[in-house]
């Protein structure tokens, strides 16, 4: 569950630099959220992105793989008492801005 005072923020350069939009653009914001000190881990639930996004697990999944893809977020991975536990973080070394931003 979302509670009323809690938020996430888009910044104009995941439009401009990143080309982000739509689920991807609503995921790399909540995760960086998390992660924008470069060392913290995305570690909460589909479930919590899908509550975010509006969508279903499936369209979450593949948001997340597209921008593991994309190398805009590092996917971790590990076993923990049998069960697959996955984690998330911006890709920091992935920010560029030096460039001139997309157009």
């Amino acid at each position: 569950m979302i509670n009323d005072d809690n938020y996430y923020q888009v910044s104009g350069w995941m439009l401009n630099r990143l080309g982000l939009k739509s689920y991807e653009l609503q995921a790399y914001a909540v995760i960086y959220g998390f992660t924008q000190d470069g060392q913290n881990w995305y570690t909460g639930s589909l479930a919590y992105l899908g509550t975010w996004l509006n969508c279903s697990r499936r369209t979450v999944i593949n948001t997340l793989s597209s921008l593991v893809d994309k190398g805009l977020l590092i996917k971790e991975s590990r076993i923990e008492k049998g069960q697959t536990v996955v984690r998330y973080r911006a890709n920091l070394a992935a920010l560029d801005f030096t460039e001139a931003p997309k157009q």
